[in-house]
């Protein structure tokens, strides 16, 4: 029985010592100051913070291109669509004046040249706004491949950087 007692004994000192040590380690740990950046730690996070700065610019670059991208996207297909509607128009107009031609012939020559020429005169105001949109578009789609030539510079000068960034994170 005495050496239960005994042995209990030694167990509660040994936890005691055991609750002091782990306090003595809390309070240490809790006193200790952080570390000072070494020229590694710094040289570290300035990559990261130009890594995140990076990343940043990237993606707003990013959202920026999407969003140009989008515009000129509808700016084409709008383009196109007026392109198909004068085009559209210039047939209609084609077909009237063919029409007018097989139903025209108890007009006088004189009548007949005068719708004729109000016709032409038609027809080419079509063609000159057909070929002023052709322009637009073909002047839009430059400016977008001029873009995405500045995108991918910029991407390609940021590469470097996040790539230098990763390998040292």
């Amino acid at each position: 029985m005495q050496d239960i007692i005994e042995l209990e004994r030694r167990i509660a000192a040994a936890f005691d010592r055991i609750d002091r040590g782990l306090e003595t380690a809390d309070r240490a740990r809790a006193t200790v100051a952080a570390p000072e950046e070494t020229g590694e730690n710094a040289k570290m996070s300035a990559l990261v913070r130009a890594l995140e700065t990076a990343r940043a610019s990237s993606a707003d670059w990013a959202t920026r291109y999407a969003a140009l991208e989008s515009q000129m996207t509808d700016e084409t297909l709008a383009l196109a669509n007026q392109v198909a509607q004068l085009t559209k128009e210039l047939s209609t107009r084609t077909q009237e004046l063919d029409a007018a031609l097989l139903t025209s012939a108890s007009q006088t020559p004189a009548q007949y040249a005068t719708e004729l020429q109000v016709l032409e005169d038609q027809m080419t105001a079509l063609r000159s706004q057909l070929s002023a949109q052709n322009l637009e578009l073909t002047a839009l789609r430059t400016q977008r491949a001029s873009e995405v030539e500045d995108l991918k510079a910029i991407v390609a000068a940021l590469t470097p950087l996040i790539e230098e960034a990763e390998s040292n994170a």
